[in-house]
């Protein structure tokens, strides 16, 4: 009997063909590596790479090849957050992340992830505080004749940062580097912050500040105050010229003490003594 090659062969790959799809088409297990991306919160993320067990018909794994060489993102809000001392333990249940990718990634392409190669997913981050801290200008004044700084301001005046739980109430803010005003003409300094905390971590980096301030002139003027029989002298540093009667004695936890009226307080720049004994 006469054989016809071309029928035969035919008939084979035809018979592959159909045993191909015929096992295609029936849901099986298939074990895939994943990479998984969790976002706890807007400040917190963590991501994985573990094995999946998903189930489905194989031909669907061909026609969704793409999903599973991308990252599985995910919004977690159901998990334990632990805090002890200086540290944050978080855990996510493995049921919970299965639930989620099925949910936002395979509910459509009929197929399911089963199974993740890892118990809970369990992490350790630490516990850091965000604390504004003032930044406080160091400074010395070298300046000739009578004049004074006044109106000293930082720019930024605080900065955000994050601390440890157990050091945020320890660190309450932070110096400049020494720097000299002697300078008449000058109204403002760059300079460095100085001696930063090892245990300080900044939000956004800040290495140098801004200081302005106005440079005032000043006067002195020595009076002398009668008061039960006694004489009381006192050096006045003042912003701008005053006269005697602007002031007057008064009597607080047996001190005697000048007191400038309302008109010229905001003008005082100091008072020496600050007090007497009463007598």
């Amino acid at each position: 009997m006469k054989i016809d090659f071309n029928s035969a062969l035919f008939a084979i790959i035809a018979t592959i063909v159909i045993w191909f799809f015929f096992r295609l088409s029936i849901p099986q297990n298939i074990n895939l590596p994943v990479n998984i991306s969790i976002e706890l919160n807007s400040n917190l993320s963590i991501d994985t790479s573990t094995t999946g067990t998903f189930r489905g018909e194989g031909y669907l794994f061909l026609l969704n090849n793409k999903i599973f060489k991308d990252t599985f993102h995910i919004v977690i809000n159901d998990y334990i957050k632990n805090e002890k001392d200086d540290t944050v333990t978080y855990i996510i249940s493995k049921n919970n992340i299965i639930s989620k990718i099925n949910t936002n990634y395979l509910n459509n392409v009929n197929i399911n992830l089963v199974d993740l190669k890892i118990d809970s997913l369990i992490f350790d981050r630490l516990n850091l505080i965000e604390k504004d801290l003032p930044i406080q200008p160091n400074y010395k004044i070298n300046l000739s004749g009578n004049y004074n700084v006044d109106n000293v301001k930082v720019f930024p005046s605080k900065v955000k940062v994050l601390l440890k739980k157990t050091e945020a109430d320890t660190i309450n803010f932070l110096n400049t580097e020494l720097f000299y005003i002697d300078n008449l003409n000058k109204k403002s300094d760059t300079v460095t912050l100085s001696n930063i905390p090892e245990q300080v971590k900044f939000k956004k980096p800040i290495n140098k500040v801004i200081v302005n301030y106005d440079i005032v002139k000043y006067y002195d003027t020595t009076y002398t105050f009668p008061y039960d029989h006694s004489n009381y002298t006192f050096n006045i540093s003042t912003k701008e010229p005053i006269s005697k009667n602007q002031f007057r004695i008064i009597i607080r936890n047996d001190s005697i003490i000048l007191e400038p009226n309302s008109a010229i307080k905001n003008k005082i720049i100091k008072i020496q003594p600050l007090s007497y004994p009463i007598k």
